[in-house]
């Protein structure tokens, strides 16, 4: 196996830990002091959001295995960025943006249509990682209920997607408050979450 350079000595993953830190940051702090964040950076915290909050494993093996494979070379072995425990750089965003909430409500400020470009797609990530881990978790089969939900939110987010093409073409997107925007790509980053 090819050996894995590691930028600075620290494990695999630390640099994008430490820039992820720095958006979440960045965009919290813009979003306290009232200035509307700009395009690139709202982008940029999308794709923070999805490298820590969806599923990135394509193999689902136990952790015996794992160690396994990885004692015989077969299989980088898995560091935390950091140095970190697993799970702390998105524990770490979360709390920025709990923070954030806060201090916005202090200020009476939770409302605000910067305020909420940059939570509620967040908000969405957050609860679908949620959702996705606690089903993960779970070994039991899918219950009725949770089919029934699965299907339900796959009809609601094609429809939503399909709203948005509509928008799209019509023009309307461009009409649309920034709020009703966020709210609806926050439906399709909260399925994303979720899968």
């Amino acid at each position: 196996m090819n050996e894995t350079i590691q930028p600075l000595g620290l494990p695999t993953g630390s640099i994008r830990a430490l820039l992820a830190l720095v958006v979440v940051i960045v965009s919290c702090q813009q979003i306290l002091s009232g200035i509307e964040p700009n395009l690139l950076l709202s982008e940029t915290l999308m794709i923070v959001l999805t490298h820590y909050f969806t599923t990135r494993r394509y193999v689902n093996i136990t952790k015996s295995l794992r160690t396994q494979l990885e004692n015989r070379g077969e299989l980088e072995k898995e560091e935390n960025p950091l140095w970190l425990p697993r799970g702390s750089i998105r524990s770490l965003i979360s709390i920025a943006f709990g923070v954030t909430v806060i201090l916005l409500i202090t200020q009476g400020r939770l409302f605000d249509t910067q305020a909420w470009a940059i939570l509620v797609p967040f908000a969405a990530y957050l609860i679908g990682g949620f959702f996705r881990q606690s089903k993960e978790k779970s070994s039991k089969p899918p219950n009725w209920f949770r089919r029934i939900f699965a299907h339900l939110l796959a009809l609601i987010v094609v429809f939503v997607g399909i709203s948005l093409l509509y928008l799209t073409f019509s023009e309307g997107l461009p009409k649309m408050d920034e709020w009703e925007a966020s709210l609806l790509l926050s439906v399709i980053l909260y399925y994303f979450g979720t899968r």
